[in-house]
């Protein structure tokens, strides 16, 4: 069975077990958030935490068990089944939920016990696995959309990009095309998402896809946030592409457009040129009949 290290005192360290009792024992320079296999006897009488039993046993412990159990990241996946996990310090998972009913399957065919304290690039491995055998990720279009926030901005830009390469290294695996995409983003995020009974990262999506739109008032946005993240992107990578052919046509028509010319001033400057002429020549030849009268004398 394997245990996280949850806190280290006086020579003594306190494992979190698979499943959630507390073990003491020695320390043999653990380091808080290792994994351990344990093969112990001595389990706390506490056996099986709950939630009230785990705060207890934070104050029991001290502060790195209270910095080990509070979340400080948060991280969504979204394909169809959309879920979203509460990460440590330790970048170890504290829990995870199904946001749709999709998700809540996929959860309950992972089980949450095989996810608890794993590391999130491991529990998103896990979870992509579970998706791809599910048939979620087969055909073209499919897409994983994650998203990671947490108050350390850099830290859930890091994040990101871990959990992508991981997800796409999933997807390699099952065979099938590495399509994830992950994307750092704010607390505030994450808040507005949960309103909406949804995740961060499908929230991005819909927005994004109202941007794209030549009319983004004609988006409905809880039907379109209620659609596969295939769907989403399909229609997001169709309104850009119908941007970019109309800017094409735009550009090319204006590179080919003739001046219109403008036929009355032409005709005014042609009126104007015809009087000049005409005086010039009657002064030419009011010259010469002066000359040859002169010469007549």
């Amino acid at each position: 069975m394997k245990a996280i290290i949850v806190e280290i005192r006086k020579g003594k360290a306190a494992l979190l077990s698979d499943d959630g009792c507390i073990v003491r024992v020695k320390n043999r320079n653990y380091t808080i958030g290792q994994e351990v296999d344990m093969t112990m006897k001595n389990k706390l009488s506490f056996s099986k935490i709950t939630a009230l039993v785990a705060a207890c046993m934070m104050v029991f412990l001290g502060g790195s068990a209270y910095a080990y159990f509070t979340p400080t990241a948060y991280v969504s996946l979204d394909v169809n089944p959309s879920i979203e996990f509460s990460v440590n310090r330790f970048d170890r998972v504290l829990s995870a939920k199904g946001v749709n009913d999709d998700g809540s399957e996929i959860l309950a065919e992972i089980e949450l016990a095989h996810l608890k304290n794993k590391n999130i690039e491991e529990a998103i491995t896990l979870t992509v696995n579970e998706i791809a055998a599910a048939g979620y990720l087969n055909g073209n279009g499919n897409g994983i959309a994650i998203a990671t926030a947490a108050k350390d901005k850099d830290k859930a830009a890091e994040l990101a990009t871990d959990l992508e390469t991981a997800a796409n290294d999933a997807c390699e695996k099952n065979n099938v095309e590495k399509v994830a995409n992950a994307e750092a983003v704010g607390l505030e995020r994450v808040i507005e998402a949960r309103e909406l009974g949804v995740t961060p990262g499908k929230l991005n999506l819909v927005e994004k896809l109202i941007a794209s739109s030549e009319d983004p008032t004609a988006i409905i946005q809880t039907e379109w946030l209620a659609k596969p993240v295939k769907d989403i992107m399909a229609q997001t990578n169709e309104n850009k592409e119908l941007e970019r052919e109309n800017a094409a046509e735009q550009a090319k028509t204006n590179t080919t457009a003739t001046p219109v010319k403008d036929t009355e001033t032409d005709s005014e400057e042609t009126e104007k040129l015809e009087e000049s002429e005409t005086v010039i020549k009657t002064e030419k030849i009011g010259n010469v009949k002066v000359i040859n009268e002169n010469k007549g004398n």
